[in-house]
């Protein structure tokens, strides 16, 4: 488990490369429970960068679902039954692709009572 504050995160993820080489296995075990839970739960603290960039990983994301919806939708009118596997890809695609996006567009609130 990774502790809590991002210069510890850093000074434990630079110790896990140097003492033990670098290991991509163990470095995406290390860090992808950071990552999701930068993307998709804590947009109110992500800075401007990073705010960019998952953005654009987002509406890729929605670019593939979306992609996949217009081939279901061929499919459909050529009454062909395969429309239904691009429909669930498309789902499994648009999912998380709007949830980023959500999470992107979460601010800090403004305390009014100032």
């Amino acid at each position: 488990m990774l502790p809590k504050d991002s210069e510890t995160k850093r000074d434990h993820l630079h110790s896990i490369r140097v003492n033990e080489g670098h290991d991509p296995l163990r470095t995406i075990r290390e860090e992808a429970p950071t990552f999701n839970l930068a993307w998709l739960k804590d947009g109110e603290s992500m800075p401007l960068v990073q705010r960019v960039g998952f953005t654009i990983f987002s509406l890729m994301f929605c670019l593939a679902g979306v992609w996949l919806i217009n081939g279901s939708v061929i499919e459909f009118r050529e009454h062909d039954v395969i429309g239904v596997f691009s429909v669930i890809g498309s789902v499994i695609f648009l999912i998380p692709g709007i949830l980023g996006l959500r999470n992107v567009l979460k601010f800090k609130s403004k305390d009014s009572s100032n």
